[in-house]
């Protein structure tokens, strides 16, 4: 694995992590105002896991090669891990929760409220493959100006508590399109050799719009700041993160390499950390840190046991061929 690809494989970890910090709660331990930065602060990080998704699938070969393949790994990634939290659905709500489960909704939710990037990242390279297999290439562009306008109105709809027939809890499923098309641009130009301060300034651009677009929001229309899902400049923000991954810096500096799947194993299990973790811790700060020490441990067992089964397969696979390949001729 090449340095850029590793130290990018770094930002993705840093990006799970942050997912993780948004979901640990609103830090009550801590002032109000450092609840918000905080949590605005980590906004970038799902934006970014669907440009990283977008350039490596436009790089490393046809789109139109690669998406069903890819969309296979997502669907049976989204089908195990909504099998996973099934049980936890059952036990937290009961009958609710059994109802919710014989649903037709978790068919496109799946079973615990994180995973709708997965199916979101499944419609995305879904339509992305049809406009590209179609030939429509020059749909993507108004297509994403819809969807990133759809989103950041709901967005706002949802912190002002304006009520509207659509909600971001429906548009953000369509959010992944404008940024696998942002991560398919970035894959045409050689943006890894991009000067290190333009990465850098880029993503403090996106950091102080960031918090002047939310507080904006917050002295003229009265709007939760904390609830923010998505704005207008999570855009370059998260863009910014991606060139600055890409550069190579971080890898020179740390001199550690992580596997490619920790930072997605993170953001699929750390729900489940939290959820009993929870009950018994009541510090924000303390809950984030014990779930952190617990996920890296579940995370290499898990792993192992993923590449067991993996040469369990291969191995089986391997003597059905064989045992074919023996039999007399017809």
């Amino acid at each position: 694995m090449s340095k850029r690809v590793m130290s990018l494989e770094l930002v993705k970890l840093l990006a799970a992590l942050s997912v993780v910090a948004t979901h640990v709660g609103h830090f009550s331990e801590l002032p109000p105002e450092w609840s918000v930065n905080i949590r605005l602060l980590f906004r970038w990080a799902v934006p970014f896991f669907f440009i990283v998704s977008g350039y490596f699938l436009q790089r490393n070969g046809s789109v139109v090669e690669r998406a069903p393949k890819f969309l296979v790994r997502i669907l049976i990634l989204f089908v195990l891990a909504s099998c996973l939290y099934a049980p936890l659905v059952v036990w937290d709500r009961g009958w609710d929760g059994l109802s919710r489960i014989l649903s037709m909704k978790v068919l496109y939710i799946g079973t615990w409220f994180h995973l709708w990037y997965l199916s979101s990242l499944i419609i995305g390279v879904a339509v992305i493959y049809s406009v590209k297999r179609l030939g429509w290439d020059d749909l993507f562009l108004p297509l994403s100006c819809i969807i990133l306008v759809a989103c950041v109105s709901t967005d706002f709809c949802m912190v002002c508590r304006i009520d509207t027939p659509i909600t971001f809890n429906m548009t953000k499923y369509l959010l992944s399109i404008p940024f696998l098309y942002i991560g398919m641009v970035l894959s045409r130009y050689d943006v890894y050799s991009m000067k290190l301060y333009y990465t850098v300034l880029f993503v403090l651009v996106g950091i102080g719009f960031q918090y002047a677009e939310a507080y904006y929001a917050l002295q003229h229309y009265s709007s939760d700041a904390i609830r923010h899902q998505f704005l207008v400049v999570t855009i370059p923000f998260a863009v910014g993160m991606f060139l600055f991954g890409l550069n190579g810096f971080i890898q020179k500096v740390l001199f550690f390499s992580i596997s490619p799947q920790y930072s997605l194993h993170i953001y699929i299990l750390h729900p489940l950390f939290l959820y009993f973790l929870e009950k018994y811790v009541h510090s924000s700060m303390f809950l984030f840190l014990v779930a952190l020490l617990l996920l890296f441990p579940t995370i290499a067992v898990y792993r192992a046991c993923t590449v067991f089964m993996h040469h369990i397969l291969i191995r089986q696979a391997s003597q059905m061929t064989t045992s074919s390949s023996a039999l007399p001729p017809v």
